[in-house]
């Protein structure tokens, strides 16, 4: 069997890589060449948790990622994943720290309930207001989401770059099957998908050496909701802006270090 797939970001490379591994002739097709700054996945982190607030059937999923993870790691000999653990933070009722212990409590999840108090205590980077509650979801960290398509690419056959595909159809005349895993550009390939493309802009900040609050035991890998939609945690360098970065969650890793002072290379997602 013969498979096109369209799109060489995570979902392009995950679904190629996997398919070579079951022995498929599998062809990988780019419009550019990845990893690249044209679609989603590029920079240098992403999150990747375990205790799912947005529902706990996504948790054997995630479990699963996991091992697939690990397995890439090992094929590859590249460090992709470093686990960190993760902050939901929150009122008692909001729901991030509700669905957080739900699925956790579902599934058996490693997780610890924290109160303001002690989450001022051990996580001194979060501004933490009185009443707050945050669940420290264990399994949890960041991914280097270009090192995992350049790795994950390494594995598949045969890769098309710079190569732009017009129609689905014009594949089927070589290949079986066609995946679309064209991110934005998938209203193009599929035009009766009610699709509608969403920039989601993230950016990378160098943390100041004397910021030791900052650093990996201070400063968790973080998801913030304080009602029934979600708001961000803010750091003590973005203390005036609170009220203006609805709707994101934000997570920090210390990847970089330069001259002996550690950086932290921050992303944000959305929460849904």
């Amino acid at each position: 069997m013969r498979v096109a797939v369209i799109g060489g970001g995570a979902m392009g490379a995950a679904t190629s890589w996997r398919l070579a591994k079951r022995g498929v002739d599998v062809v990988c097709f780019d419009r550019h060449s990845p990893p690249h700054a044209f679609g989603s996945t590029h920079g240098e982190s992403r999150i990747i948790r375990t205790a799912y607030f947005e529902g706990s059937f996504y948790v054997p999923l995630l479990e699963e990622a996991f091992a697939m993870w690990r397995e890439l790691e090992s094929v590859s000999g590249s460090q992709l994943l470093r686990m960190t653990g993760a902050l939901y933070i929150g009122s008692a009722s909001s729901e991030a720290v509700v669905g957080a212990q739900q699925s956790a409590k579902e599934h058996g999840l490693d997780i610890d309930v924290l109160s303001a108090a002690e989450l001022r205590k051990r996580y001194r980077g979060h501004i933490t207001h009185d009443g707050d509650v945050a669940v420290l979801d264990r399994q949890a960290g960041i991914l280097n989401p270009e090192g995992a398509v350049t790795s994950m690419l390494q594995l598949v056959p045969e890769i098309r770059r710079n190569e732009h595909v017009a129609t689905v159809e014009s594949l089927l005349r070589e290949f079986d099957a066609v995946v679309v895993a064209a991110g934005p550009w998938t209203p193009e390939l599929i035009d009766w998908l009610p699709l509608r493309i969403e920039r989601q802009v993230h950016a990378w900040l160098s943390i100041a050496r004397d910021a030791d609050w900052f650093g990996r035991t201070g400063f968790q890998s973080s998801s913030a909701s304080r009602s029934s939609s979600a708001t961000p945690t803010a750091s003590r360098l973005s203390t005036d802006r609170r009220s203006k970065l609805g709707g994101i969650t934000t997570a920090t890793s210390p990847i970089r270090r330069t001259s002996g002072a550690a950086s932290t290379t921050p992303t944000s997602i959305r929460c849904a």
